[in-house]
């Protein structure tokens, strides 16, 4: 999927950068941040320095993981600052972990990942 051709179409103003190779960042309308991750299978992990990133951002974070092998799409949603996600990398010493079984809860339509991000700018 090629989200900033989305977001444009759409008319939702964003701002891009490219974390690592298939992690993408996007800073949409001012109000999120998203973490577009493409993945071949539906394993997708999280590294320190990232989240770090996003936990000290005043705006809340959500995850687009895409699953290029079955053309899968998962979006994660972490409005509030204390959530599993900052809970797991408090108490361990990891320097990555795995979405694990939160991402096959989490799976979206690809026709339905815009209206959910309009939905969350309103």
């Amino acid at each position: 999927m090629n989200l900033k051709k989305e977001l444009t179409r759409n008319d939702i103003d964003y701002r891009f950068e490219e974390y690592d190779y298939d992690v993408y960042l996007y800073k949409i309308a001012g109000k999120i941040n998203l973490v577009h991750m493409i993945g071949k299978t539906n394993i997708f992990s999280l590294d320190r320095d990232l989240f770090y990133y996003l936990d000290n951002q005043k705006l809340p974070y959500y995850f687009l993981l895409e699953e290029t092998e079955d053309a899968n799409y998962y979006f994660l949603e972490f409005v509030k600052k204390i959530n599993w996600l900052s809970s797991c990398f408090n108490s361990c010493d990891k320097e990555s972990l795995f979405f694990g079984k939160q991402v096959l809860n989490n799976r979206i339509n690809k026709l339905d990942i815009i209206k959910r991000i309009k939905r969350i700018l309103q």
